[in-house]
């Protein structure tokens, strides 16, 4: 999922930075952010950040109708992989709005979907803690270097000539902390980490350049 989203955000990159532009890259924008998406839902608000991103600069350089048609491209590419999902959800829960979360055979994993969203509610300071700097899954407690990779995207955000794609990088990976922060399993299970982070650690590691 993490590659996913950043070859699709390298694909977002050159399209809004070259001169040339075709329709090819876009539509493979779409079907990368869709796929991370199906592989993993909380992808889905990086996908719309992306998608956000592509828009306002083809908006700030050629135009509304411009950023518009190139939505429009990307929710095109986007029907194959959410096509599958709903055929296998169908196959496997019933309807292609079931998923694979309403049908939980544990109890307790059951009950604690049920808290808020699908298991999602409010950040808690334990979860905040826990998956920074914590001794069992804490993030820069086990990779130290990111902390000065987030130091970086910081610093890229407000003083370099990225600043923008900073900006999008840092709200993508502050995107996952919060909602890994207001998830019921917080902690991931049997996992070395913060695993439900892990997709966002490309747009963090960029800071580090």
């Amino acid at each position: 999922t993490g590659a996913l989203l950043l070859i699709a955000f390298y694909l977002a990159l050159a399209q809004s930075r070259g001169e040339k532009t075709s329709r090819g890259p876009i539509i493979g924008i779409g079907l990368l952010l869709a796929t991370a998406t199906v592989c993993e839902y909380p992808a889905a608000l990086a996908a719309i950040a992306i998608t956000v991103y592509l828009f306002l600069e083809r908006l700030r350089v050629d135009g509304f109708r411009r950023g518009l048609i190139d939505v429009f491209v990307i929710i095109a590419g986007a029907v194959p992989p959410f096509l599958a999902l709903a055929t296998y959800n169908t196959i496997a829960f019933g309807a292609p709005w079931s998923i694979g979360y309403s049908a939980l055979p544990s109890a307790m994993f059951s009950e604690g979907m049920k808290t808020g969203f699908f298991g999602i509610s409010l950040p808690t300071p334990d979860a905040m803690w826990g998956i920074t700097f914590g001794q069992t899954r804490g993030l820069f407690y086990l990779a130290p270097v990111l902390f000065w990779a987030l130091i970086g995207l910081l610093f890229g955000a407000l003083r370099s000539s990225w600043k923008r794609e900073a900006r999008l990088a840092l709200g993508i990976f502050a995107m996952f902390f919060l909602l890994n922060a207001s998830y019921r399993f917080w902690n991931g299970g049997a996992a070395f980490g913060p695993r439900h982070m892990v997709p966002a650690l490309p747009f963090l590691a960029l800071g580090l350049v």
